[in-house]
């Protein structure tokens, strides 16, 4: 099986993944919101933001393992994998052990960043501990994931996480519902997610039965080590990006807001993680280019994926702008609503997030760690200056302005950094390519707004999903218009014919 079909497979496993992860999310904040009410959805939000700050004793592990993983598993090197397998394991162990320390460190600061809400300092404390508990516990057996994801073999994965998910959402349920306790439901999370990596673990195990017990020479270790020095600035960098939002929120405006934006982060968070299924399901592939293949084929590579990223960000984000207040208003309430400024920020933060995935992952299989590590040195301090200056300010508006600033500069310094040491050409077409997509999302938005603001029904779910099919129209409608005759679409949809006819002939 060639790269591209690994690719699409991974995708497809993904997507019906991503749907089944989609619907449980959804109905498991509905259902923290119905049972227990919106002070828990602040505090489980907030407090799951924060122990991810935590996670930075990961230090990017991960993306370097799988960087180091791609050429002994493209060449077949059995031992070399087993050594390195070996030491991702050890590490991993020591980082749950420093999450969970820190989290008891950390709960003694609780106070200071949780506002307005009725719980005591004591229960506060207990409820983050837990939630950190849960995330340390997922680093003890979940290090074998990622020899399937550097193998492109993810649907592996996907498929027993999904039925795994399925398991644990019901269990999940029914214990909320019985107990409307919190902190026994994430003592029964946090069992469930031991239980559940584990079972995945010994099902990839079967996969890679040459793996055993191998020490990593020390010369391999200290590459390893120094990777992991330049990358670790760019995992704070990450972090202060997705992760500070809710903290700064809740220390300068309110923990209360954080609940009424989770709302809306549930809904990006979905479209953020089908992306996201790309994204992993062509890393592989696309790391196995970049250290076999012409340099030529990457470039061509890197902008099919921007093409196919941006008619994405097109479709999700219009679709997002336009909608999501009613969907807001018909789930939780009128209440819970942001400001329209405050949505237009976030509808621009989701655009950036999806448009930049490709030089970010051109970046991370490149190999450019160092550069990685220096870029977000600039955009992590950009984005907290200007997030507490504009939130002082303008409130919550602020801290995601701050975001934007950083997804711009990162976008920007990446594709100089690609283009000059990788491709070793001019990268203005590639800015230009990126820059009218983006004034066409501005077009989509303002046009779908004008149209949408004519909509009301007096029923929120039906003014949903009629401005929906407004957004889904002009996005999709516009993409065609466009990109009908780019080489981009043409080779996607030859590719998507190609297989349709290759299942009907098996068929």
């Amino acid at each position: 099986m060639g790269r591209t079909e690994k690719s699409i497979k991974n995708i497809i496993f993904g997507f019906a993944s991503q749907i089944v992860t989609v619907i449980i999310g959804f109905f498991s904040k509905t259902l923290i919101l119905d049972t227990l009410g919106i002070e828990y959805v602040s505090l489980n939000g907030l407090f799951h933001e924060v122990v991810a700050v935590l996670s930075l004793a990961e230090l990017g592990m991960g993306s370097v393992i799988v960087y180091n993983l791609y050429r002994p598993l493209a060449e077949n090197d059995q031992e070399k994998v087993s050594q390195i397998m070996t030491f991702y394991k050890r590490a991993y162990h020591i980082i749950a052990a420093v999450i969970m320390s820190a989290g008891v460190l950390v709960s003694i600061f609780i106070p200071l960043i949780v506002h307005d809400l009725s719980f005591t300092t004591g229960y506060e404390r207990l409820v983050f501990i837990l939630v950190a508990a849960g995330t340390a516990s997922s680093y003890l057996f979940s290090y074998k994931i990622t020899i399937v994801n550097a193998d492109q073999k993810e649907y592996i994965y996907s498929f027993w996480s999904t039925i795994f998910s399925v398991l644990s959402f019901l269990i999940k349920v029914a214990v909320l519902y019985y107990f409307k306790n919190f902190v026994i439901y994430l003592c029964v999370c946090i069992g469930l997610n031991l239980i559940i990596n584990y079972s995945i673990t010994k099902r990839v195990e079967k996969h890679y039965p040459y793996l055993h017990t191998a020490q990593l020479p020390k010369e391999d270790k200290n590459t390893i080590f120094d990777n992991i020095k330049n990358i670790v600035i760019k995992q704070i960098s990450g972090k202060i990006t997705s992760s500070t939002d809710n903290m700064i929120i809740s220390a300068m405006v309110s923990t209360l807001m954080v609940g009424k934006y989770s709302f809306y982060a549930t809904i990006t968070g979905m479209i953020m993680s089908f992306t996201e299924r790309i994204e992993s399901g062509v890393k592989s592939g696309l790391g196995n280019l970049f250290a076999t293949g012409s340099t030529d084929d990457c470039e061509r590579t890197i902008y099919r994926l921007t093409w196919l990223h941006n008619c994405l960000a097109l479709f999700f984000c219009t679709c997002f702008f336009i909608s999501c207040q009613s969907f807001i208003t018909a789930w939780v309430g009128a209440k819970n609503l942001l400001e329209l400024n405050v949505v237009t920020i976030v509808a621009v933060n989701l655009f950036c997030y999806i448009v930049c995935k490709p030089i970010y992952a051109a970046m991370s299989v490149s190999g450019f760690f160092v550069e990685g590590r220096n870029i977000s040195i600039i955009a992590s301090v950009a984005n907290l200056i200007v997030s507490v200056i504009f939130a002082y300010y303008t409130g919550i508006f602020g801290v995601f302005l701050g975001t934007f600033v950083t997804y711009f500069l990162q976008i920007v310094f990446k594709i100089h950094v690609v283009y000059k040491k990788k491709f070793k050409k001019p990268e203005l077409g590639y800015h230009l390519y990126m820059l009218k997509d983006a004034v066409l999302f501005g077009i989509l938005a303002f046009v779908g707004n004008y149209i949408g603001n004519y909509i009301d029904t007096s029923m929120p779910i039906v003014d949903f999903l009629i401005k929906g099919v407004i957004g889904a129209v002009l996005s999709l409608g516009t993409i065609l218009i466009v990109y009908h005759k780019s080489p981009y679409y043409v080779y996607f949809k030859n590719l998507a014919f190609g297989l349709i006819r290759r299942k009907s002939k098996k068929g």
